[in-house]
């Protein structure tokens, strides 16, 4: 896991604090439309408590209120707090109250504090949250994950500050969760004007992040300080461990953690070699540098740079330096059932250039037709090749597919096509078009049952790069010995095929009569040399036709 996602880890853990503290209970920060909250977790409160592991995060059960009480939560203009415990003191000369044993304080709809012990003296803004030794503070929120503490909490009203020492969470994440951990967690509002967790700062000492779900993780961050401020989270210094053992340490981190699609700059990947050299033939380079614009809920686009250097000698098997201009548009119209993406790049690599198109689109026209494509070409498969650093891209083919779909009554019709480039290579592959109609059992009598078929397809095979003997020419090289004869392949060649298949079954009085043509050709589109033997002399000779 990289930097930046536990970094947006420890910015939720924030929103989870916030959203259990702030003033006036509002409700939680917006999510997109139609994003479902993350599940809840379960507290972790005795199984005898009141609340239950089964209960909602958000939510306690509270004793049945009677009359009076239920006719002062119905009071309008005021916001409602609601206190349980099995021992509550009230001091009538302080009014401080102390609530002991599975104590419950619930503000609103939207904050819930659980503890063994809380305290307010009533003298002074500041509320006291303590466990036994072998108990815990619970603090939760709807759609928010708890925050855990095994220590005292407090929180000051008047300065609507809340501090918790020794505090864990975890934050659903997509395909994981992280957990995280902290010796201290304070966060601070500026004003009374606290509606959500942009609203307050807040501050992470001695913290740890990690997706390995072990009592001891198999690696984790740890960053001294992070200070998450409006849509931002900076954090220094910053280690990575795998198991106890440190690796790797940066100066600081610097993340937008905003939730949802926002535009924003990307981060790019760079290591610790590309500002510091660990050898005089290592290439510095820079991955994913550029910027993201969310135009709406149904657009999106991206355009990033891949540099890599060209200083100093090409080694033998390198490539040299390269840049790469990459762009990326994406769309979604579900009312027009349409989604897909448009992408392109520019490689330059010496005096070599590389443009590389992608397009996926998927679109339902109508309950009866669509159309599925995902379109892939490289005008320079060589350069695409020694440019990728992914083994499997580098081995991989440049495929394109289409297919049409539609159906009219009992016949069904498809049109298709498929074209493979080989990196590297210039032979590429082609079946175009593909066509293939069939239809449902039709009854013309209730003695005669036809079902028809019919396939096209027609497959193209250009740049053919296996060697023959006529393809190789010879011509002489020039040689510290003299003068050389070396053959080289200059010949193009091309092959053409087609396949024609119809199938015209019968059923006659429950008789199946099945009636089959097939008409196929193929045409190689280079010279070839054949052996031809005289009809009256006997004689073989050979002789090369240009197409056979």
């Amino acid at each position: 896991m990289t930097w930046p996602r536990c970094l947006a880890a420890a910015a939720a853990l924030v929103l989870v604090v916030v959203a259990a503290w702030r003033a006036e209970g509002q409700g939680r920060p917006g999510r997109p439309p139609g994003q479902r909250p993350p599940p809840a977790r379960g507290d972790t409160l005795h199984k005898s408590d009141s609340i239950t592991v089964k209960d909602t995060i958000g939510k306690a059960n509270f004793v049945e209120p009677d009359s009076v009480m239920r006719r002062l939560l119905s009071t309008p203009g005021y916001t409602i707090t609601r206190y349980q415990g099995e021992g509550i003191t009230f001091d009538a000369i302080t009014r401080g109250i102390q609530l002991t044993n599975k104590a419950v304080v619930q503000r609103g709809d939207s904050q819930v504090v659980k503890s063994d012990t809380i305290t307010y003296s009533g003298q002074g803004s500041r509320v006291q949250v303590c466990s036994t030794p072998t108990g815990r503070n619970v603090f939760a929120a709807p759609g928010q994950a708890p925050v855990v503490s095994s220590r005292c909490g407090t929180y000051d009203i008047t300065n609507k500050r809340a501090a918790v020492s020794n505090a864990s969470t975890s934050v659903p994440q997509s395909g994981e969760t992280l957990f995280i951990t902290g010796d201290r967690i304070v966060v601070v509002a500026g004003s009374d004007s606290v509606h959500n967790a942009n609203d307050a700062t807040y501050y992470l000492r001695d913290g740890t992040i990690t997706a390995c779900d072990d009592s001891i993780p198999d690696y984790y961050f740890k960053a001294s300080e992070i200070k998450r401020t409006g849509s931002f989270v900076v954090a220094r210094p910053a280690i990575l461990y795998i198991g106890d053992v440190p690796v790797m340490w940066l100066p600081f981190l610097f993340q937008d953690i905003r939730g949802g699609r926002h535009s924003g700059i990307l981060s790019p990947n760079f290591g610790v070699a590309d500002i510091v050299r660990n050898s005089p033939t290592y290439r510095r380079s820079l991955e994913g540098l550029g910027y993201y614009w969310a135009i709406s809920d149904f657009l999106d686009t991206e355009a990033w740079l891949d540099w890599r250097s060209s200083a100093g000698d090409i080694q033998p098997g390198d490539i040299g330096g390269f840049t790469r201009y990459n762009g990326e548009f994406r769309y979604r119209w579900l009312e027009r059932y349409v989604t897909g993406s448009f992408a392109a790049s520019r490689t330059l690599e010496g005096d070599q250039r590389n443009t590389s198109i992608t397009w996926g689109h998927q679109e339902q026209f109508t309950r009866n037709s669509s159309l599925t494509m995902n379109l892939n070409y490289a005008s320079n498969d060589r350069v695409q090749r020694l440019t990728t650093v992914n083994p499997y891209s580098v081995l991989s083919t440049i495929r394109s597919t289409a297919s049409y779909n539609q159906k009219v009554g009992p016949m069904s019709f498809t049109l298709g096509g498929t074209r493979t480039q080989y990196p590297g290579r210039t032979q590429v592959e082609q079946t175009f078009p593909t066509v293939n109609m069939t239809t449902s059992p039709l009854s013309i009598g209730s003695w005669l049952v036809w079902t028809p078929a019919m396939t096209y397809s027609s497959h193209q095979l250009t740049g053919i790069d296996q060697p023959s003997s006529l393809s190789l020419l010879p011509h002489d090289s020039a040689t510290a010995a003299g003068k050389d004869s070396i053959f080289t392949d200059t010949l193009r060649r091309n092959a053409y095929d087609s396949n024609l298949d119809i199938q015209t079954p019968l059923q006659i009085f429950g008789y199946n009569l099945g009636n089959s043509f097939t008409i196929t050709s193929h045409r190689n589109a280079f010279p070839e040399a054949e052996l031809v033997t005289g009809v009256n002399t006997g004689v073989s000779e050979q002789r090369v036709y240009s197409t056979t």
